[in-house]
């Protein structure tokens, strides 16, 4: 008998949103609230996250966090914010937002950033697409870095996708083998940590990591 399948994250779209009804919602939503949220121009997306889903944006967020202190990098991990600009009719909620050597924003559920400065990294992780087009938001709102983890449902499947990084140049992002924030990082590098995390364990994956970054 196979394995039982691994669902994807609950994505709803709902059309003809108003930028004031997404903020009255938003308020009505609270900070306990267990969807994401990414407005486009009076599209509004509600995407549910899966614990498989968590998994992997935790994994991610333990090699971030690991980088930062051998190398030195002052971190603020601020999680699942949501980054909007209402002059750009725009908002979106990644899965993690980190400020690397400077303090994050007070509030921390939500940051406007038409008052303060946006995160130096997010990242984003997929088992289901999204309509609306995420990179183009992050974008208008000046994110310099992205990390993009895309996978699919299933067990075997679920630590064994894809990581782009994009570096913003300009008006728009280019994919890149090194992170700008950890030069030294490539995604192989990132791929191949989850997969042993997964194969050997957490615990013995970080100090493989650890190793390497301090010889390399």
């Amino acid at each position: 008998m196979g394995k039982k399948p691994i669902p994807g994250e609950q994505r709803v779209i709902l059309p003809d949103v108003s930028w004031q009804q997404f903020e009255m919602l938003l308020q009505e939503l609270g900070d306990d609230r267990t969807s994401y949220l990414t407005f486009d121009r009076k599209r509004l997306e509600l995407m549910t996250p899966t614990a498989e889903h968590q998994r992997c944006n935790q994994l991610i967020e333990s090699l971030i966090l690991l980088l930062a202190d051998e190398l030195n990098v002052s971190v603020s991990a601020e999680g699942a914010v949501l980054l909007k600009r209402a002059d750009l009719l725009c908002a979106t909620e990644p899965d993690s937002s980190y400020y690397l050597d400077r303090p994050a924003p007070l509030d921390r559920r939500v940051v406007d950033l038409m008052r303060d400065l946006p995160p130096d990294l997010v990242v984003e992780v997929a088992i289901t697409k999204s309509a609306i087009n995420k990179l183009a938001i992050y974008a208008a709102l000046e994110i310099s870095e992205v990390w993009r983890y895309v996978t699919q449902a299933g067990e075997e499947a679920l630590l064994k996708g894809t990581l782009t990084f994009y570096q913003l140049q300009g008006d728009r992002y280019v994919e890149t083998p090194n992170s700008q924030a950890f030069p030294m990082l490539t995604t192989d590098r990132v791929v191949q940590f989850l997969e042993h995390s997964d194969a050997i364990g957490l615990p013995q994956a970080l100090r493989t990591l650890r190793a390497w970054v301090q010889e390399a």
